[in-house]
């Protein structure tokens, strides 16, 4: 997964049309989405409370695991925004305090848009 060059829109915040193929039934979409929305803000305090322990295995386990979760629901900016915690050991383009911020942002948007989703979802 590589990040978006400079000057671009950027990836998209939640690929809603790819639910059907990755979760299934519009029922189980409504569920999957659901527990994203409930067990995202625990992953991202996860992130944060590896990361005030400095960049290591911990930090690396919490954003891989919460990348998966975006990942599973479309949500690719997300995804892209844990990746660039993960990889941590190649040179950093940005602090760590940077990066979280933008994990953070990412989050939010993402929660909206998934959020407007369900509103109208069957």
């Amino acid at each position: 997964m590589n990040p978006a060059p400079p000057g671009s829109p950027g990836p998209p915040v939640f690929e809603s049309d790819r639910l059907p193929g990755i979760v299934g039934d519009a029922p189980l979409i409504r569920e999957t989405l659901g527990l994203f929305l409930v067990d995202a803000p625990g992953q991202l305090l996860q992130i944060e409370a590896a990361a005030r322990g400095g960049d290591g295995p911990p930090l690396d386990v919490a954003a891989h695991k919460f990348k998966g979760s975006a990942l599973q629901i479309g949500g690719i900016a997300l995804a892209e925004a844990c990746q660039a915690l993960v990889t941590l050991h190649h040179p950093a383009t940005s602090p760590l305090a940077t990066r979280l911020a933008r994990l953070r942002a990412e989050h939010v948007r993402l929660r909206e848009a998934v959020e407007a989703y369900l509103a109208v979802a069957p």
